[in-house]
């Protein structure tokens, strides 16, 4: 095996290591009977399949923590919920298949799990109004059960990461991977660029999003992470500082914008840069 072999293979191992550990899945239940709360809330931390448990006895509450940003991978919905009386009389009138529904449109990557206590009751609505589903619970609920759809959720996650990335901001933006271009920490805060010549703030740091993105991206400098699909070329760029004519190596991205490459991390960048490339020279 030559060494370009062996370190593409030593990158896919990292790659998967990384999948495997962002598997842990965030989890919201919402159902307006407390002893389900508690018990789907018990058995979900038994599984050790779940890094977060979220439980919500009604709705709104839910619905307005979403909308303001809080990172949800699986939603398990009562279907049948008992009315709030805070809610828009419209809101009133609808169930659990409703608002899950409402969900999806706005959180596509969002599975959803039904919990019901009747079999057939609402399986026309169901079809009706389809979402990103991954299952049903009938109550009471089999802990054997709860593993089995959890492990499929897993394995669309894996699916998912390799294609798209969920971001807390202002509100939570979902991003294909393909369509950033870089992302930049500036100050407090973190900027991502994308394709369309947009950028978006948002809480997480470089060092976190580096750890949920595919292998086509390289942290070239502490401040910035580059997709390796919008960079032109390798190249140096000429400053003056105090008087001193400088050179600084640098990627040419799409639409010529210019990212620094650090010293500290120049020589791994270009390598991986080359081998991207496939062919061992700029």
């Amino acid at each position: 095996m030559s060494a370009l072999q062996k370190n593409r293979t030593g990158n896919a191992r990292v790659q998967r290591l990384r999948e495997e550990n962002q598997l842990k899945l965030r989890v919201a239940v919402c159902d307006d009977q407390p002893e389900v709360l508690e018990s789907m809330k018990t058995i979900l931390k038994e599984t050790g399949l779940v890094s977060t448990v979220a439980c919500y006895d009604n709705i709104r509450e839910l619905r307005e923590e979403l909308q303001e940003g809080k990172m949800v991978d699986l939603l398990m919905m009562d279907i049948c919920h008992e009315l709030d009386s805070h809610m828009a009389i419209a809101d009133q009138k609808k169930n659990g298949i409703d608002f899950a529904y409402e969900l999806n449109q706005q959180f596509p990557f969002l599975q959803i799990i039904y919990i019901t206590g009747y079999n057939d009751r609402y399986s026309q609505d169901i079809f009706l109004k389809p979402v990103r589903l991954a299952g049903f619970l009938t109550k009471p609920i089999q802990r054997d059960y709860v593993v089995k759809l959890l492990l499929m959720v897993q394995e669309r996650q894996k699916q998912d990461q390799k294609e798209k990335i969920v971001v807390a901001g202002k509100k939570r933006q979902t991003f294909l991977l393909w369509e950033i271009v870089y992302i930049k920490s500036r100050a407090h805060v973190t900027e991502i660029y994308t394709s369309d010549g947009k950028m978006y703030e948002c809480k997480e740091k470089v060092s976190e999003l580096e750890q949920r993105v595919n292998e086509k991206f390289v942290r070239c400098h502490q401040s910035y992470l580059v997709n390796m699909q919008h960079v032109e070329c390798m190249d140096k760029e000429e400053s003056l500082y105090m008087g001193r004519l400088l050179k600084s190596d640098i990627f040419v991205l799409d639409q010529q914008k210019h990212v620094p490459i650090s010293k500290k991390r120049y020589a791994q960048t270009r390598k991986y840069f080359e081998e991207y490339l496939g062919n061992g020279e700029l």
